[in-house]
């Protein structure tokens, strides 16, 4: 059995390479225009091939969502008040004083660096999910642009100067992938989708470059993404790279190891689990 483990996944691996090497081509059948990215090889990940962000304190993904670590002492913590809503407070273990940030907050995250919060506000019914960046430094709140249904699923650029953030629509409209600059809170919109599902993305470990799953088709009975291609955005989202084709939904969570090297998630039959992939790729100007 650990054979023909191993066997099929050497197939995948040939056959992402095989997928990979035509990514140029677009789903129209049209060819899309030159990227400058393009995968080198790929082969199986292990255990040692870590992604940037879980070794980095305040980018990795916390155990526990409602006790979030900041710098040093720090703490944000979700609480759920008397009133049964939300609230995020900055709590300092060393010295047990806690300051609330926000109520009716909740999924706070530190920037890098510490200086910022990024959490969720409710508003109203029409603008439930608000995207509010709280400057701990000048003690003033940024809120973007957007259209008030933002996913809780955002990124800290490793250099604390972008979030990219997936904004929904809540009445209308389509998905979008939103960068939002900090501190100014300016968002520019860099991609949307015709269906309604969710992007996967990650930041490379320089900020310039996010690694995109991009759904292509919904399962109309699971409503679960069918389809979806891997992109590469580069120069913070001013080129579009379409980097990997996929015959279905098998490419997941990609996350940077280095600047030229990618993890992805392979998803396998039900009888075999996932695969992790590494892949290099390079890139730069057509």
């Amino acid at each position: 059995m650990e054979r023909l483990r191993a066997h099929l996944s050497r197939l995948t691996i040939t056959a992402a390479v095989i997928l990979f090497g035509g990514a140029c081509l677009a789903r129209s059948g049209g060819i899309d225009k030159p990227c400058g990215w393009r995968i080198i090889s790929a082969r199986p990940a292990g255990p040692q091939d870590t992604a940037f962000v879980d070794r980095h304190p305040l980018l990795a993904e916390p155990q526990d969502p409602r006790n979030q670590p900041g710098p040093g002492s720090l703490r944000l913590l979700s609480v759920t008040t008397p009133q049964r809503t939300g609230a995020v407070y900055l709590f300092d273990q060393r010295t047990g004083d806690s300051t609330l940030i926000a109520e009716r907050a909740s999924m706070p995250r530190f920037s890098p660096d510490g200086r910022y919060i990024a959490f969720s506000l409710w508003r109203s019914r029409d603008r439930p999910w608000n995207l509010v960046i709280f400057d701990r430094k000048r003690g003033r709140r940024i809120e973007p642009a957007l259209g008030g249904c933002v996913t809780f699923d955002w990124r800290w650029s490793p250099d604390g100067r972008w979030l990219a953030v997936q904004d929904n629509p809540c009445k209308r409209g389509k998905c979008r992938l939103c960068l939002v600059s900090v501190p100014n809170g300016a968002v520019r919109c860099i991609d949307s989708l015709d269906v309604f599902a969710d992007y996967e993305f990650g930041w490379s470990p320089n900020s310039t470059d996010l690694a995109v799953v991009r759904p292509e088709q919904v399962d109309r009975h699971s409503e679960e993404p069918s389809v979806a291609d891997v992109w590469i955005f580069s120069d913070v989202g001013r080129r579009r790279c379409l980097l990997a084709i996929t015959p279905e939904y098998v490419e997941r969570e990609p996350m940077w190891v280095t600047d030229s090297t990618l993890l992805v998630e392979r998803q396998g039959s039900k009888s075999i689990q996932n695969d992790r992939v590494l892949l290099q790729v390079k890139g730069g100007r057509p």
